[in-house]
C-alpha cells in the first residue's frame, strides 16, 4: 500500500486584539505627519480650509455640518482624511497577516466617526460620536479588517471606470469644499472673561468680540445680527473711530465695516427693563458679507463658549 504524503499550507498567523490596536495606534501616528502637512498648507498657508484655529464645536470637520451644503463639504476632507488613515493602519495589517487586506472600511469608520488625528476635540465625523465610541469602533474595525481579502478589479475596462469615477469624484467634492470655505468665511470670538454680559435697566455693557475672516478672499463685513433669541435686540455694533473727543462716547465709535483679516468690535444688546433672574445663552451671531462679488449671509457661532446674558433688576427709588 503507498501512502501519498500530503503538502500542508500553513495558515496565516492569527490576528488578535493586542495586534489590532497596535496597528490602529501605529497607522494613526504615521498619518498624522502627511496629514498635518497637508492642513498647515491649506489652512494656514492658502486659507483654504479654517485651519488656523479649531473648528466650531459639534458635528462635522473641517466645518460644522448645518446643512446640505455643510455636509457636503465636510465630505471631502474627511474622505481624504480616512484614506490616508486606512493606509498607515492597512500597511500594519498587512505586514503582520502577509496578504493584502482590505481598507475602505477603515477609511469609511473614520470618516464617519471622525478618526482625525490633527485634531483635538470629539464629534468630528459625519455621525458625530464622542472620542471614546470612536476609538473603539476604529479598533473593532481594524481588527474585522484583517479577515478581508482586498477587493480586485480583474479587467482593465473596470480599472479605467473606477479611476475615471474616482477622479470625479474627487474634483466634485473638491469644488464643492472649496466653494463652500469661500463663502462662508467668517468666525467669531467673544473676547470677554468671562463669557458673561448683564443687562441693566434693559442694556448691558460693550463687550468686546472678534470676527476673522478665515477664507481665501478679502471680504467686507457689511451688518452683524444676533441669532433669534425671546428676550434680546442687538442694539449697536461699533469699532474704535478716529475721533478722539465727541459729545457722546457713541461718537468716538464707528459702524462694524472693515475688509481686514481680523477685526474687534464692540456689541451692545438690548432686553427687557424688568426682570426676575432671567438668563439667555447667545451662542450664534449672523453677518452678511461681500465676497467674491457676491452678499451673503452667514450664521457664526460664537466661540470658544457660548455668552451668557443675565438681568440685573433695577433698583427702586
Amino acid at each position: 500500500m503507498q501512502h501519498v504524503a500530503e503538502t500542508q499550507v500553513p495558515s496565516a498567523p492569527r490576528y488578535g486584539w493586542f495586534s489590532a490596536l497596535g496597528a490602529l495606534l501605529a497607522g494613526s501616528i504615521v498619518a498624522f505627519f502627511p496629514l498635518l502637512a497637508v492642513a498647515f498648507a491649506l489652512g494656514v498657508v492658502v486659507h483654504v480650509l479654517p485651519g488656523s484655529t479649531p473648528a466650531d464645536p459639534g458635528r462635522g470637520w473641517p466645518w460644522r455640518i448645518d446643512g446640505a451644503w455643510s455636509a457636503f463639504a465636510d465630505l471631502g476632507p474627511l474622505l481624504f482624511t480616512g484614506g490616508v488613515v486606512a493606509a498607515g493602519i492597512g500597511f500594519y495589517v498587512g505586514s503582520r497577516t502577509g496578504r493584502r487586506t482590505a481598507r475602505w472600511p477603515i477609511a469609511l469608520c473614520a470618516t464617519l466617526v471622525g478618526w482625525i488625528p490633527v485634531t483635538q476635540g470629539g464629534h468630528n465625523g459625519l455621525l458625530g460620536v464622542s472620542g471614546g465610541l470612536a476609538f473603539l469602533s476604529m479598533w473593532w474595525t481594524t481588527r474585522k479588517t484583517s479577515e478581508m481579502a482586498r477587493p480586485q478589479l480583474r479587467t482593465k475596462t473596470h480599472q479605467r471606470i473606477a479611476v475615471a469615477a474616482a477622479a470625479t469624484g474627487t474634483l466634485t467634492l473638491a469644488a464643492v469644499s472649496l466653494a463652500y470655505g469661500t463663502l462662508h468665511p467668517i468666525r467669531a470670538d467673544s473676547s470677554s472673561v468671562p463669557a458673561t454680559a448683564t443687562l441693566h435697566g434693559g442694556e448691558t455693557d460693550r463687550f468686546p468680540v472678534t470676527i476673522y475672516n478665515q477664507g481665501p478672499l478679502p471680504v467686507r463685513i457689511l451688518t452683524v445680527s444676533l441669532s433669534p433669541t425671546p428676550d434680546l435686540r442687538l442694539a449697536r455694533v461699533e469699532q474704535p473711530g478716529p475721533q478722539r473727543e465727541g459729545p457722546t462716547i457713541d461718537s468716538l465709535y464707528s459702524p462694524l465695516r472693515t475688509p481686514t483679516i481680523s477685526t474687534t468690535g464692540d456689541l451692545t444688546l438690548t432686553g427687557p427693563s424688568r426682570c426676575n433672574g432671567m438668563t439667555e445663552t447667545l451662542s450664534a451671531l449672523g453677518g452678511r458679507v461681500a465676497v467674491a462679488g457676491l452678499n451673503r449671509v452667514q450664521r457664526v457661532l460664537l466661540g470658544p463658549t457660548p455668552l451668557q446674558v443675565n438681568c440685573r433688576p433695577a433698583r427702586r427709588p
